[in-house]
């Protein structure tokens, strides 16, 4: 689930715009069973195929769920905002702005950078964690 909140009001947005606001919880909950069931299977199905048929096939399931996903998003309709008040920046302003905050602040950027930097290490190691393990004869299944 994203941390931002986006999937949050894009779903209470379209609650709203069909006057269920009020079982927002309710869908919210269906939503949490939903990605925790998907997070189970996926950690029992990885390892068990994993053993079965190597990593690669893992990350061609990955693959195709990634382009369904995608697809999937695509169908996805943002409600309609009734606020009025709203105005629309345009991509150009807030890529000006973000540099102009950038270039005033350069120590930032410093820990912006190193924070990609072991954000990086600690996604390789997520990544590639099993190929060590499966070096040091660790059977697959028990990933």
């Amino acid at each position: 689930m994203p941390i931002n909140g986006d999937e949050n009001a894009l779903l209470y947005d379209s609650l709203l715009q069909n006057g269920q606001e009020q079982t927002f919880e309710k869908y919210l909950g269906y939503l949490n069973v939903w990605d925790f069931t998907a997070t189970i299977i996926a950690a029992l199905c990885g390892s068990l195929l994993a053993s079965q048929y190597g990593f690669e096939l893992n990350y061609w399931i990955s693959i195709v769920s990634i382009l369904v996903s995608f697809c999937v998003s695509l169908m996805l309709v943002k409600p309609s905002d009734k606020n009025k008040f709203d105005k629309s920046i345009k991509i150009k302003e807030y890529i000006k702005a973000s540099l102009h905050f950038f270039r005033k602040q350069p120590d930032i950027c410093l820990v912006m950078l190193s924070e990609m930097v072991t954000g990086a290490a600690l996604n390789f190691i997520d990544e590639f964690w099993q190929l060590y393990l499966n070096r040091l004869e660790i059977p697959i299944l028990y990933f």
